[in-house]
């Protein structure tokens, strides 16, 4: 039925960047560009590391990240700062007090971003314990987090985009994912925006898509 459901979903002509390239530069649309919020929490520092990992992106090396505040071990969600290294120098250091979902090193049978799609991930991407890292097209790269789901609430999607070495948050809102069609140098995700409670028979969320293009970019739009 859900296979049905995506083959007669007709898309609507109103698609935007939601990034773009120029000479390597990542020009992010405002709408979509999200700053690192911390709130006013005190005593969070110095962050606890959750875990580190090291991929390879069109032949440059990065090493990510992924640090929880101090203290808040017991919260909901994993981590919720992210920081990206090429060659131990500093490109991105994004943080969201929301918070991310991603497996500590130590526990193994803690849940991981996107885990009901990873079979048809991995055919395509690197699926790790914190995050999807995707190769576009154009090489471009691109970084998948999936947020912690608060009272059932939609979580945070988090995209981060990497090229020559660059990275960029290109897009942070709470939406959660439906679908997740993955290709070969390209995704498409159908993103819903609250989720189905038990005997809600009048569930009609709000669906957008996002897919990338064959340029290396992403767009954004409404699912009619």
């Amino acid at each position: 039925m859900i296979v049905f459901l995506y083959s007669i979903l007709s898309f609507s002509q109103n698609a935007v960047n939601i990034y773009t390239l120029s000479d390597g530069a990542i020009d992010v649309n405002t709408d979509f560009q999200a700053k690192s919020n911390i709130g006013n929490s005190t005593g969070i520092t110095p962050y606890k590391e959750i875990g580190t990992v090291s991929f390879v992106a069109n032949s440059r090396n990065y090493t990510l990240s992924v640090l929880n505040y101090n203290g808040w071990e017991t919260d909901g969600g994993d981590f919720r700062v992210i920081r990206l290294y090429e060659k131990n120098q500093s490109i991105l250091e994004f943080i969201d007090e929301e918070a991310w979902i991603g497996k500590k090193v130590e526990d193994e049978y803690q849940a991981t971003p996107f885990s009901a799609y990873k079979d048809d991930v991995v055919k395509h991407a690197v699926y790790n314990d914190h995050c999807i890292v995707y190769p576009l097209e154009d090489g471009v790269t691109a970084l998948l987090f999936e947020g912690f789901s608060w009272s059932s609430q939609v979580p945070l999607l988090t995209i981060v985009v990497i090229k020559d070495g660059n990275a960029k948050v290109v897009f942070n809102q709470s939406w959660a994912v439906e679908a997740f069609n993955a290709h070969s140098k390209g995704f498409e995700l159908i993103l819903i925006d609250y989720f189905q409670e038990e005997y809600d028979n009048n569930w009609h969320p709000d669906r957008h898509r996002i897919y990338t293009t064959s340029d290396g970019t992403m767009r954004f739009e409404k699912v009619n």
